[in-house]
C-alpha cells in the first residue's frame, strides 16, 4: 500500500523540529561570536539567563492559548499563526541594537512558536499511517537537529566577519526559513481526519484516510476501520460535554498519563543536555577551549552527531520499544555524566589536557544516549498516551512543563556554572539516577498500538475510550465487526458446484450486515450446524473466475491459507487484517518476492507461535471473517489465490493437495471434530512470529484484502455527468471511471453543434432542443457548479453559447476529458452476475462495471399531451403541430397566427418571441383567464381541438379560437433511459403504497429512488446506480454535484445507505404529494407522478444541503444570500435586460470573478429595479423601457 504522502506535504509537517532545533543551537552558537558579545555589552549571569530563556517566558505566555487554536481552528491554522508571530519576532530580533529589543524579539518568537509546535506533532500524529506512526513522530523531533545545524555551522562561518554585526545577525535572519516555508506549504497539507470528523466533516476526513492510509480508495478495509473507530471515540467524548483542563486529573487513567509526561517534560529539559543547547560557550570555556573557531567548529560538529544518532534510533522505535529506548538511554545518561563530572573536575584542578579533551568526548557520547530516547520519542509518546479528547490540551501541559524547565536551565544555569563550576554537575549525576527509576516504575510500553488501542492501557475497558469495539455499541453503528461476507476466489478449473442450500443472494452488495447477537445465538442454539453453512457460486465479474459466498456463524476461528497458483496475477499490494475479539492485527507487504512465493507454495511458511496461538485460540468470541479477493484479468503467470479453511484436527491436512482442500472444505457441513485455528503462510507478508505475538494483538476484525480497482461507468456528458465527474476526482478514488457520451463534444442540451440541421420531416428528434435566442433564467452566480464561476464580464442571464464554453472550460480546469469516450452511444446497460454489463453501439465487446451513473438528462423524448382532436386538427392542410423541440427562431411563423401551449419557461420565451413577428400570438397556459390585452394573448388550456372549417380551439372556460395556422407544444419532456434493461415502463403514472419489485418509469417520474438518486428496488443493490439530474425546477448544475456526492459515498461506502429509512422517506413523499394532488383534483397518480421529481422554491437549497451533510461536503452548502436572491430571480432578469439593452450591463458584470462579486452584482440590480419602481410611481419616466410580462 502506497500511502507515502507528498514531498510538499512531509517536509511542511517536520518544519517545527528545524524552527526550534534552529533556536536552540543558534542561542547557544551567536553567543560564540564576539560581535553580539560587543553588540550587548558581555552579558554574563542573570542578564544571560533571561535574554536566553525569555524565549521560553514567550511560550510559556501563549500556552494557554495554543491548544484552543489546535482544537478551534484546526490543526493547520494553528501551525500558520504560529509561524506568521515568529516571523515578526525574527524580523525585530535581526534589527535589534539593545538588550530590550533582543529580549522583545525573543519572546514573540516562543510565543509563536508555542502555537506551532502545539499543533505540528498532532497534525503528524493524526496524519500517520498506523504502522508509520511511530517512526514518523519520533523523526519530526529529530529534525530539532536539522535548524541546530544550520544554526552552528552559520555561526560557524559568521564570526570571521570581523568588525561587522551581520556576523550575528545573518543567522537571525536565517532562523526565519523555517517559519516562511512554513506559512508557505502549510495549505498544501491536509487537515487532521480526527480534527475533521470532531467538526462533522466526515467525508472530508475520510478523503484524508483514503488518500494517506488507502492508497486512494476511500472504501478500503483500512480506511473504514480507522474512521469508525475515530468516529467512535470522538463520538462518546463529545457526549461528555466541554473538555475542561481539570480532565487531564479527573479520571485515574489522565492521572497516570500526566504523571508520566509532566516527568518526561522535565526529565527532557532536566538531563543536562541543556548545559550543552544554550550554554555550550561556558562549558567549553571551562575545559579550555577559548578559540572561537575551535568552540563553533565543536557545536557545528556536535549538531551533525546529534541529527545522525536521532534519525538512526526513530528509525528503531517500533521495533525496540518506548521503554527499553528511555531505560538504554537514562542509565547511559547516568554513567556518562558521572565521567563528564570527573574529567571537568580533573581539569579545573589540574588543567589537564587529556581531561579537557576526555570532557569534549563525554559531551559527544552522552548526546548520542540522550537521543535515542528524547528527542524522537518526547512528543511522539506523549501524544501516543493521550486520547483526542485530551489531546491538544495534555500536549500543551507538556509543552508547559517543558518550558518551567527550559526556563529555570536557562536563567540558572549561567548563575550555577559561574559560582559553582564542575560542582554543580553533581546535582545532575543525582538527578539522573532518579529519572531512571521513575522510567524503570512508570513507563509502560506503547509500540504496535494505535491512539486509540493505547488509551486502554491507561483507562482498563475500551468503552471508556470510545474504542470502536466496545460489543453494546455495535448495533448503533455500521462497522466493519458488521460485514459477514466471506468471498474465495477460485480459478475456473475449479469451478464449485452451487449448493442447493443457498443463502439469499446479497443482491450485489459488498457487505451482508447481521447483528452480533445473531451470531452468538446461531453458536449457542445447539441447532445442527450441517444447515448452517450455504453456499453460492457466480462468475466473478470481469474475468474467468468464480466467487464464492459463504457464511458460517458457528465456527471459532479459521484456518487461512495463501496458495499461489500459475494463471491468476498478482496484485503488488496486500493489506490484511484479522478481527478477533482480542484485537485487530494489521500487515501489509508492498512486494512479493521468490522466496515468499515459493514458502507460500511449499506450505513451508511458519505458523504462529504458540504464545500467539494460544492467544488467539482463547477468544470464544470471534465475531466475523471478511476476505476479499479482486483480481485483475486471467492469463497472467501467477495467481494469488486465497481461501478460507476450517481444518478439522486433522495433522495431514497441511499435505492435502489444494484441489482436494478446498473440495473438502466447501463439501463440510459438521462440526463434529475439535477446531484448531492456525494462521499459516504469514511468510507470504513477511512476518515473523514474534512480530506477530508481541507488536500485532492489538484489536479486534478479520479482513484479507487483495484490491481490483472498481470501474464507474458514466452515461451522458452534460452538467449532470460533468458534475459527477468532478466530485469523483474531489473525493480521489482510486477507480476507473468512464463517461459514455454519444456526441462529439460535451455539454449535453447547451450543445448545439454549428452543423445541426432540424429534419425535415421531423423523423429524428434533434440533438438539442435549444433555440438560437435561448438565456438562462437564472443568474450565471446561482447557476454556476461550486467553487468555479462564470468569467468576469459575462451576461447574468447569458446566451446558450456562453453556458457551453463554461462547461468546455470547466472541464479542462478539472481535467476530465481523460474519462470521456465521444461518440459513445449506450445501448444496453443490464445487471447480471454483481455487474453492470454495458453494450456500446459499434462494439461489439460488452464492458462490465460495478456502478452505474445515468446523467442523460430531461430532454431526450419530448412530452405530447393528449389532447382530444389535435392530431385531426393538424392533419388538415395549412396547419402545423409541433414541439417547442423543433422551434430555431420566429421568423417562419411572420403574418401566421400562433398557439403555444405551456407554462415552462420555453413556452415564455417563445410565446413573447414569436408575438414580434406573428399576426397575433396566443399563450395557453393552466391557470390562465382569458385576455386579449397583452401580447401575446393569454389563454387558459385547451380541452379540445375541432378540425371542421376554420378550426377550433375549446378552452377550459369554453372560449373558443379559430383560424389558429400553428400549434406550438412547450409540454416539456418525458423521462426516457432507454437502455437501462431494469428500468419498467409503467404507461399510467402510478406511486403505490407498497414498494414495486422492480424500478418503474412513468415518464415523468422514476420510482422508488431514495432522495431521488439511488434505486430501492429487490433487483438492484442501492450501491450500484445512481441517477444524476432527475428533479426539475430547481438550479440544476450545484445539485447534480450534491447529489454526486452522495452516489460517490454509496458507492464507497455501501453501509452509509439507510435502506428502511429511505423507505420511510418515500412513504412520507409519497402521502405529502397525494395529499396535495387530492386538494388540486383531478387524476391524483398522475399528479404525483409529474410533482415527484419537482423540488421547487427554498425546499430545493434544503434539500441539496442535505445532501453534502451526508457526503461531509460542508464546504458547499448554500449561502444565506442565495435563496432570497433565486426567490427574486425573475425581477432580476428583467431588469438586467433593462440595463442591457441601455447600454449598463457591461460595466455592471465587467469586474465581477468571485461569488461575493457576483452578489454585489445583484444587489445592485435589485436596487436599480427600487429607484425605477419609484420613478414610475412618481410618474417620472426613466431611461429605457421597462416590459413586464405577468404570468
Amino acid at each position: 500500500m502506497d500511502s507515502t504522502p507528498e514531498w510538499p506535504t512531509v517536509l511542511d509537517l517536520v518544519d517545527r523540529g528545524p524552527c526550534n532545533g534552529f533556536d536552540g543551537s543558534m542561542a547557544g552558537g551567536i553567543q560564540l561570536v564576539e560581535q553580539w558579545q560587543e553588540t550587548f555589552h558581555n552579558p554574563t549571569g542573570s542578564t544571560l539567563g533571561i535574554m536566553t530563556s525569555v524565549q521560553n517566558i514567550g511560550a510559556f505566555l501563549a500556552l494557554p492559548i495554543a491548544p484552543m487554536i489546535s482544537d478551534m481552528l484546526g490543526r493547520r491554522k494553528g501551525i500558520f499563526v504560529g509561524g506568521v508571530v515568529m516571523l515578526g519576532g525574527v524580523a525585530l530580533q535581526c534589527q535589534s541594537v539593545n538588550i530590550a529589543q533582543f529580549i522583545v524579539a525573543r519572546g514573540m518568537i516562543g510565543f509563536g512558536l508555542c502555537i506551532s509546535i502545539n499543533a505540528a506533532p498532532l497534525l503528524i500524529t493524526e496524519l500517520a499511517y498506523p504502522t508509520q506512526r511511530g517512526p514518523i513522530t519520533a523523526i519530526y523531533n529529530t529534525n530539532w537537529y536539522v535548524g541546530s545545524i544550520v544554526a552552528a555551522w552559520t555561526t560557524f562561518g559568521t564570526f570571521r566577519m570581523e568588525g561587522s554585526s551581520w556576523s550575528w545577525r545573518i543567522p537571525s535572519v536565517l532562523q526565519a526559513l523555517p517559519s516562511l516555508l512554513q506559512v508557505t506549504l502549510i495549505w498544501f497539507c491536509p487537515e487532521s481526519p480526527r480534527w475533521l470528523i470532531a467538526k462533522g466533516k466526515d467525508m472530508e476526513a475520510k478523503q484524508v484516510l483514503g488518500k494517506y492510509h488507502g492508497n486512494g480508495n476511500i472504501g478500503h478495509p483500512l480506511v473504514d476501520y480507522e474512521y469508525n473507530e475515530i468516529r467512535e471515540a470522538i463520538s462518546m467524548e463529545q457526549e461528555v460535554g466541554q473538555i475542561s483542563w481539570m480532565a487531564l486529573f479527573s479520571t485515574a487513567g489522565n492521572r497516570r498519563r500526566m504523571r508520566i509526561i509532566v516527568a518526561l517534560a522535565f526529565f527532557s529539559q532536566w538531563s543536562g543536555n541543556g548545559l550543552v543547547s544554550y550554554y555550550i560557550n561556558l562549558i567549553l570555556e571551562g575545559v579550555g577551549v577559548t578559540e572561537t573557531a575551535t568552540k563553533t567548529l565543536i557545536n557545528g560538529c556536535l549538531q551533525i552527531f546529534n541529527l545522525v544518532m536521532a534519525f538512526t534510533s526513530a528509525l528503531f522505535v517500533d521495533r525496540i520499544g518506548r521503554r527499553k529506548l528511555f531505560l538504554v538511554s537514562n542509565a547511559g545518561m547516568l554513567l556518562v555524566f558521572v565521567g563528564w563530572t570527573v574529567a571537568s573536575a580533573v581539569f579545573q584542578e589540574t588543567g589537564s589536557k587529556a581531561a579537557g579533551s576526555a570532557t569534549i568526548a563525554m559531551i559527544f557520547i552522552f548526546f548520542a544516549l540522550y537521543d535515542i530516547a528524547y528527542t524522537p520519542l518526547l512528543i511522539a509518546y506523549t501524544i501516543e498516551i493521550l486520547p483526542f479528547k485530551i489531546r491538544a490540551k495534555g500536549f500543551a501541559a507538556m509543552s508547559f512543563t517543558v518550558t518551567l524547565g527550559l526556563i529555570f536551565n536557562q536563567y540558572v544555569n549561567p548563575v550555577a556554572l559561574e559560582k559553582l563550576g564542575w560542582k554543580y554537575y553533581l546535582i545532575y549525576v543525582g538527578w539522573l539516577a532518579f529519572e531512571l527509576g521513575f522510567i524503570w516504575l512508570y513507563l509502560l510500553e506503547t509500540k504496535g498500538r494505535t491512539l486509540e488501542q493505547t488509551a486502554m492501557l491507561f483507562d482498563g475497558e475500551p468503552e471508556s475510550n470510545g474504542d470502536m469495539m466496545s460489543i453494546r455499541d455495535e448495533e448503533r453503528r455500521p462497522s466493519v465487526t458488521q460485514s459477514i461476507t466471506r468471498r474465495l476466489t477460485f480459478p475456473t478449473k475449479l469451478k464449485a458446484a452451487p449448493s442447493s442450500e443457498t443463502m439469499d443472494k446479497d443482491n450485489g452488495s459488498d457487505d451482508m450486515e447481521m447483528k452480533k447477537s445473531d451470531w452468538n445465538k446461531d453458536a449457542n442454539s445447539g441447532r445442527d450446524l450441517e444447515t448452517s453453512p450455504r453456499v453460492t457460486s457466480t462468475p466473478f465479474p470481469g474475468s474467468n473466475t468464480w466467487t464464492t459466498h459463504l457464511f458460517n456463524p458457528g465456527l471459532d476461528l479459521p484456518l487461512l491459507f495463501l496458495f499461489v497458483i500459475p494463471g491468476l496475477s498478482l496484485s503488488s499490494n496486500l493489506f490484511v487484517c484479522v478481527r478477533t475479539s482480542k484485537g485487530i492485527f494489521t500487515f501489509q507487504k508492498k512486494e512479493f518476492n521468490r522466496r515468499s512465493l515459493r514458502a507460500a507454495r511449499g506450505f513451508k511458511s511458519p505458523c504462529l507461535g504458540e504464545g500467539a496461538l494460544k492467544h488467539l485460540t482463547a477468544d470464544t468470541n470471534f465475531v466475523e471473517a471478511n476476505y476479499t479477493l479482486l483480481v485483475g484479468p486471467a492469463g497472467k503467470r501467477t495467481w494469488l489465490f486465497l481461501c478460507t479453511i476450517y481444518r478439522m484436527s486433522c495433522p495431514q491436512a497441511a499435505k492435502t493437495p489444494e484441489v482436494e482442500l478446498v473440495r473438502t472444505f466447501l463439501n463440510r457441513r459438521t462440526n463434529q471434530h475439535k477446531q484448531r485455528a492456525i494462521v499459516e503462510s504469514l511468510g507470504v507478508m513477511g512476518i515473523s512470529n514474534r512480530e506477530w505475538s508481541e507488536s500485532s494483538l492489538i484489536t479486534m476484525g478479520s479482513v484479507f484484502t487483495l484490491q481490483r480497482q472498481k470501474r464507474v461507468a458514466v452515461v451522458g456528458g452534460g452538467p449532470a455527468g460533468l458534475a459527477f465527474l468532478r466530485v469523483f476526482k474531489e473525493f480521489d478514488l482510486d477507480w476507473e471511471v468512464v463517461l459514455f457520451e454519444a456526441r462529439d463534444e460535451i455539454g449535453g442540451v447547451w450543445y448545439l453543434a454549428d452543423d445541426a440541421q432540424l429534419d425535415p420531416g421531423r423523423s429524428k428528434l434533434p440533438a438539442s432542443p435549444i433555440y438560437n435566442s435561448l438565456t438562462t433564467n437564472l443568474p450565471v452566480n446561482i447557476m454556476a457548479f461550486h467553487d468555479y464561476q462564470f468569467p468576469p464580464g459575462t451576461a447574468l442571464f447569458p446566451q446558450f453559447p456562453v453556458v457551453q464554453q463554461y462547461l468546455l472550460d470547466f472541464a479542462e480546469n478539472f481535467d476530465l476529458r481523460k474519462f470521456i469516450q465521444f461518440q459513445s452511444r449506450v445501448e444496453e446497460a443490464s445487471w447480471r452476475d454483481g455487474a453492470w454489463n454495458i453494450r456500446v453501439a459499434g462494439q461489439s465487446e460488452v464492458q462490465r462495471f460495478d456502478h452505474l451513473v445515468v446523467a442523460n438528462g430531461h430532454y431526450n423524448k419530448p412530452y405530447e399531451p393528449d389532447i382530444p382532436g389535435l392530431r385531426e386538427w393538424g392533419a388538415v392542410r395549412g396547419r402545423e403541430v409541433m414541439h417547442s423541440t423543433w422551434y430555431r427562431e420566429p421568423s417562419p411563423y411572420a403574418g401566421k397566427r400562433v398557439l403555444v401551449v405551456g407554462g415552462g419557461p420555453s413556452g415564455r420565451d417563445l410565446s413573447i418571441e414569436i408575438a414580434q413577428v406573428a399576426l397575433e400570438t396566443y399563450h395557453s397556459v393552466k391557470g390562465f383567464e382569458r385576455n386579449d390585452d397583452p401580447n401575446p394573448k393569454q389563454r387558459p388550456a385547451p380541452t379540445r381541438f375541432d378540425a371542421k372549417g376554420d378550426g377550433k380551439v375549446i378552452y377550459t372556460d369554453g372560449s373558443i379560437d379559430e383560424g389558429i395556422d400553428v400549434v406550438i407544444l412547450a409540454t416539456g419532456y418525458e423521462l426516457s433511459v432507454p437502455f437501462l434493461s431494469q428500468l419498467i415502463a409503467q404507461p399510467q403514472p402510478t406511486t403505490p403504497d407498497e414498494f414495486p419489485p422492480h424500478l418503474w418509469n412513468s415518464g415523468a417520474h422514476i420510482y422508488p429512488l431514495a432522495q431521488h438518486i439511488l434505486p430501492i428496488s429487490d433487483d438492484l443493490p442501492p450501491s450500484s446506480l445512481a441517477f444524476i439530474g432527475l428533479p426539475n425546477h430547481v438550479v440544476p448544475f450545484p445539485l447534480c454535484e450534491a447529489q454526486a456526492a452522495v452516489a460517490v459515498r454509496v458507492f464507497a461506502n455501501p453501509q452509509t445507505f439507510k435502506i428502511e429509512e429511505e423507505k420511510d422517506w418515500v412513504r412520507a413523499r409519497n402521502k405529502h404529494l397525494r395529499d396535495i394532488a387530492r386538494r388540486a383534483g383531478g387524476d391524483q397518480l398522475r399528479t404525483v407522478g409529474r410533482l415527484w421529481h419537482r423540488i421547487s422554491g427554498a425546499a430545493q437549497f434544503e434539500y441539496r444541503d442535505d445532501l453534502l451533510r451526508f457526503a461531509g461536503i460542508k464546504k458547499w452548502l448554500t449561502d444565506d444570500w442565495l435563496t432570497e436572491m433565486y426567490e427574486k430571480k425573475l425581477v432580476l432578469r428583467e431588469e438586467w435586460t433593462d440595463a442591457a439593452r441601455s447600454g449598463e450591463g457591461e460595466d455592471l458584470v465587467k469586474d465581477a470573478r468571485t461569488k461575493d462579486d457576483w452578489y454585489r452584482v445583484l444587489l445592485k440590480l435589485l436596487d436599480r429595479a427600487e429607484r425605477r419602481r419609484k420613478a414610475a410611481e412618481e410618474h417620472v419616466e426613466p431611461a429605457g423601457t421597462y416590459a413586464v410580462y405577468k404570468l
